[in-house]
């Protein structure tokens, strides 16, 4: 035998969603973009931190430079700030060696800590000649002898 057909038979149709619904959906929505917001924010920090560690190469290398070249003096310094932005400093260690004329010096470049990116530092290291001042009168001699050329 077949049911009549009766509204009262029939299931009632939804047109929107529930209460429950809408909350789990936000939820989800919610957690996503703090996930989000999270790798945001770790990707930003390391950008910034690429950053200074590339200009922190730069200013050793350049101070560096400057010291091979006599620019500046081949003296230890400890801490000096950078004229330019204090929040950076240097510090120039000079060792000697076993060869006569010349020294190990090592360059250290130092950002002060920030609440991002936290202490930052980068350090160069190389073998150079001392000044000629420095360099011992018979090993001037003898160098003017195998060159030909007094070195001043």
């Amino acid at each position: 035998m077949r049911k009549r057909y009766s509204p009262q038979n029939e299931k009632p149709r939804r047109d929107g969603l529930t209460l429950f619904e809408v909350l789990i959906s936000l939820l989800i929505f919610v957690s996503a973009m703090a996930v989000v917001g999270h790798l945001v924010d770790n990707a930003l920090r390391a950008s910034v931190r690429s950053r200074f560690q590339t200009e922190a190469t730069l200013r050793c290398r350049s101070l560096m430079s400057q010291i091979i070249t006599g620019e500046r003096k081949l003296t230890a310094v400890r801490d000096s700030r950078f004229e330019d932005d204090p929040r950076w400093s240097w510090s120039l260690l000079v060792e000697d060696t076993s060869s006569e004329g010349l020294v190990r010096t090592q360059v250290v470049v130092r950002r002060t800590a920030d609440r991002q990116i936290g202490n930052l530092s980068y350090e160069l290291t190389r073998f150079v000649r001392e000044p000629p001042e420095k360099v011992a009168p018979s090993r001037q001699i003898q160098t003017q002898r195998q060159t030909g050329f007094a070195i001043q």
